[in-house]
């Protein structure tokens, strides 16, 4: 199992959040500021939630050869995994992204959201 590096798990990120911002910008145009408001944070959750929790790999990490699997090597990690993942994203970037750059010095490769969750995210 080899872990993913920093520039294809960074790569990775771009390409979905291009992908959920697309999405989240056609929601803003259909229904309005205020429904989109409410619908980005959904999105965003839904998205990863099931592209990690039911397919092991958002679209981006999927382009770059990346899988999402859990501290005893099960992939998919299953929703709830995945939802505290997400969640955990949050708390990665409040820090000045502190959570997300933790993988550069950490032994396992983990970000705060990986530790979180109990997952790793490897070469697929």
């Amino acid at each position: 199992m080899t872990k993913a590096s920093f520039g294809k798990r960074f790569l990775a990120v771009i390409v979905d959040a291009i992908l959920v911002g697309v999405v989240t910008g056609i929601v803003l145009r259909i229904g309005g500021a205020n429904l989109g408001r409410v619908l980005t944070g959904a999105i965003g959750l839904a998205y990863y939630v099931y592209f990690e929790g039911g397919k092991g790999a958002t679209l981006g990490k999927k382009a770059l050869g990346l899988r999402v699997i859990s501290t005893a090597g099960v992939s998919p990690i299953g929703y709830g995994s995945a939802a505290v993942r997400y969640i955990g994203r949050i708390v990665s970037g409040i820090p000045l992204l502190l959570g997300f750059l933790w993988m550069l010095w950490d032994k396992d490769k983990q970000t705060w959201h990986d530790k979180i969750a109990g997952t790793y995210v490897v070469e697929a």
